[in-house]
């Protein structure tokens, strides 16, 4: 891989912390290391991961917590682990917001698999792609987390980026409102609506040619925005 994909990881124990340090820094991984919560939800304020592997001790309606905070700041593929007695939570995780659950003690094996068919499924382990238009090209790297529209760069914001991300992904699709905000935001919250607008308007005017008169993104009069064009992976 020409860029590592970023990892951030948190675990109260201090062996499993190295042993996935260890691990996914020599698989080609960049990896943080947070050994609480609240040092974890500082890290995203630096850091725009493309992977969360965190510990969980659920305990009855509380199990979700953890996730529904990150969920907050960050809308990157999760993997909880958890205690091996705690396997009925792992419902409650799911509907929070995980991607997947393991219990704890796990194969090391299972694990990278578990991490390499997330990140699969979001496209951080893939390579960069063009979106074809009738008026030009646009270039996406996902690991890079860059763009360029006819070989100028474009300066986007984490959320813009992610929000072109997640269009180019849908290939043409109708993703809707909440289908976004879920996957740029992690969740709905008051407001979302009107921040989501901000974004595409602000995206509109890195990317459009004429921000008043649309051909990229595309509203969708009562489901949402897709992203015009024919995206297809780059010559590499």
């Amino acid at each position: 891989m020409s860029h590592r994909p970023r990892v951030i990881v948190t675990d109260s124990d201090p062996g499993i912390r190295r042993l996935l340090r260890r691990h996914f820094t020599e698989a080609g991984y960049a990896v943080t290391i947070a050994e609480t919560e609240q040092a974890m939800m500082e890290q995203f304020r630096r850091l725009t991961p493309d992977l969360v592997i965190v510990s969980i001790e659920p305990t009855g309606a509380a199990a979700g917590d953890v996730v529904r905070r990150i969920r907050t700041v960050s809308s990157a593929p999760m993997l909880a682990l958890m205690p091996s007695d705690s396997q009925g939570a792992m419902g409650r995780l799911l509907d929070s917001g995980a991607d997947d659950c393991m219990l704890e003690p796990f194969l090391l094996e299972e694990l990278a698999a578990r991490a390499r068919r997330l990140l699969h499924r979001s496209s951080a382990l893939g390579g960069p792609h063009t979106l074809q238009t009738v008026l030009g090209r646009i270039d996406v790297d996902p690991l890079a987390r860059t763009a360029a529209r006819d070989g100028i760069d474009l300066a986007l914001t984490r959320k813009e980026f992610d929000l072109l991300l997640v269009l180019l992904n849908a290939k043409g699709e109708t993703m809707s409102h909440q289908q976004i905000i879920g996957k740029v935001w992690g969740s709905a919250y008051d407001n979302a609506r009107q921040n989501l607008r901000r974004v595409v308007s602000s995206l509109r005017r890195k990317i459009e040619p004429y921000p008043d008169a649309p051909v990229h993104v595309i509203s969708v009069r009562g489901g949402g925005y897709r992203l015009e064009g024919s995206a297809v992976a780059a010559a590499s």
